[in-house]
């Protein structure tokens, strides 16, 4: 096994997604569904069957390697954008747990904090003052158990990184400045709810909830059909007798139509600046096409899935699923 392999994970949707990288190239992208005794509503349940999990699949996909780079879910953890006085980075790391008080529970103590200093951007004014700063804190605990899992999986945490830098990371392979720079939207749509992650300038800014997800569409095609959720999601991948295109998905595809479109509407009134011209769809939901179909019709902007925007690194045609596993390896 070459020394300059490793792999990127991540867990979240209710997937588990692997990244493969050897010789600083992405050869293999692939995903498995996590039972839910394993992981539920975001929380760890077996650490032991999700270290199995993860063997399992690398063993049945060729991927051997014993380096790992973790993408932890910004719903586990604390994201904040921060503009702080200049001063040195001792002071920086003194400081960054004070910023995160109102938003966390529990003693600061239990958690880790760590940030990654944004330099001025070309068209900024920077008078020396101050520095802009992505700070991010995560429970002890939580770190504690996914380098656990990894070891008993036979591989050794090296990074760990917040999903939100998995898209920056991402955002860095296009091809031009004003491509990269670009005001864009990546809707990921996930299980039980979806996010609308805001870039510009090619650095994170917000996230927007939708509280809706692939589970709606799967619980419709369960009472339409009969059957139970595990047969109804095999039959929306398969869109067994068209069922993705029953009435009553299509009202699902609307409903979620809609909540984007009020999400953009109101990024729009609440920045003035604001210049969101293009979407990327990404998540397990991207995977079902008449959503997709919908999604690009009604939202009026340029409308893309995460293939059509990466295409070099759509290695296993499942980069709308894997996206964040790539982006942690880059």
């Amino acid at each position: 096994m070459a020394k300059d392999t490793m792999v990127g994970i991540s867990c979240s949707h209710g997937r588990l997604t692997l990244a493969y990288m050897r010789g600083g190239v992405i050869k293999k992208c692939v995903w498995a569904d996590i039972p839910e005794n394993v992981i539920e509503h975001g929380e760890l349940i077996s650490g032991n069957l999700l270290a199995a999990l993860i063997k399992e699949t690398m063993r049945a996909n060729g991927i051997s390697a014993k380096k790992a780079a973790f993408v932890f879910s910004s719903s586990n953890i604390f994201v904040r954008n921060l503009i702080v006085p200049k001063m040195s980075e001792e002071q920086i790391r003194y400081n960054i747990p004070f910023e995160f008080r109102d938003f966390i529970q529990g003693e600061l103590k239990d958690f880790i904090f760590d940030y990654a200093w944004r330099p001025p951007l070309p068209d900024e004014e920077d008078d020396g003052t101050t520095v802009k700063l992505l700070a991010v804190a995560m429970k002890r605990s939580l770190l504690g158990e996914i380098t656990a899992v990894l070891k008993l999986a036979g591989l050794k945490l090296v990074r760990a990184i917040p999903d939100i830098c998995a898209f920056e990371s991402l955002l860095k392979l296009l091809p031009t400045d004003e491509e990269r720079m670009k005001e864009r939207c990546f809707f990921d749509i996930g299980n039980s709810s979806s996010r609308m992650l805001i870039y510009k300038n090619g650095r994170y800014k917000l996230t927007h909830m939708v509280d809706m997800g692939e589970r709606r569409i799967v619980q419709v095609i369960a009472d339409e059909m009969n059957v139970d959720m595990h047969i109804a999601k095999t039959y929306l991948v398969q869109n067994y007798e068209q069922c993705g295109e029953l009435p009553a998905c299509v009202n699902c595809y609307k409903d979620i139509s809609v909540e984007v479109l009020k999400g953009l509407n109101f990024y729009e009134i609440s920045d003035m600046s604001a210049r969101l011209s293009d979407v990327v769809l990404c998540g397990g939901g991207a995977m079902i096409k008449p959503l997709v179909e919908m999604l690009k019709k009604r939202i009026m902007m340029n409308v893309n899935l995460m293939g059509e925007l990466f295409p070099e690194k759509d290695v296993s045609d499942n980069i709308s699923i894997t996206g964040v596993a790539v982006g942690a390896l880059l």
